[in-house]
């Protein structure tokens, strides 16, 4: 019986929209830095940044917390 259960948990659909990345670091002065940005994010989400004039300036995927 504890198999079956532990099968059907498994199964389950993670429906929850994950939520929206936040970014820790001031980025004031930081165009054309190759400083890192600190964003907190869901483990495997991709997170891109922009500048004000949409032009995509970094990206990365977030990892496991440490």
């Amino acid at each position: 019986m504890y198999q079956k259960q532990a099968h059907q948990r498994k199964q389950q659909k993670d429906t929850q929209a994950p939520s929206k990345p936040e970014i820790k670091t001031d980025l004031t002065d930081k165009a054309g830095t190759k400083t890192p940005v600190e964003v907190t994010a869901e483990p495997g989400a991709k997170v891109e940044l922009f500048d004000k004039d949409g032009n995509k300036i970094g990206e990365g995927v977030a990892g496991k917390r440490r």
